[in-house]
């Protein structure tokens, strides 16, 4: 818990204990970054969407490799009451307007994409995880082959 300061995730603009006048940064999408660190699943949503989030647990869990499922929740106390969101049922409704599913937010232009956030599953392919590369090494490495994998 942050007690109502900026962090990395703070949506810039907006208004937080330490940021008054409006956060100065954009915000970092972990999402993203998973992307492209190579993680096999990663998905986001929001507490509106609690049936879909189960979901994208439940694949996380059983997809080989690295997955990450962000659940974007700002502090309905500090960051609400902050952002003209004062009540829990204002950032519900904040998330079911600006929360897209990634195929739809993808097709919206910059400035459009400014208003909204992508859900959903955002990434899901399969490629070898550590362990299985590993293993993989470690077996060339005992039969004494440097053939590339």
């Amino acid at each position: 818990m942050t007690g109502g300061q900026v962090s990395g995730t703070t949506p810039g603009g907006r208004f937080t204990s330490t940021t008054s006048w409006g956060n100065p940064e954009r915000d970092f999408d972990i999402c993203a970054l998973a992307e492209v660190a190579g993680a096999n699943y990663v998905a986001r949503e929001t507490p509106y969407h609690g049936w879909e989030l189960k979901e994208h647990i439940k694949e996380a869990l059983n997809k080989k490799g690295f997955s990450l499922v962000e659940v974007f929740s700002p502090c309905p106390t500090h960051f609400g009451k902050n952002n003209e969101m004062k009540q829990t049922r204002e950032m519900l409704d904040w998330f079911k307007m600006r929360g897209l599913p990634a195929d739809r937010y993808r097709k919206l232009d910059d400035e459009e994409k400014k208003n909204h956030f992508a859900i959903g599953k955002l990434v899901d392919r399969d490629n070898p995880d550590f362990t299985t590369r590993y293993e993989e090494i470690r077996e060339k490495a005992i039969r004494g082959s440097k053939e590339q994998a």
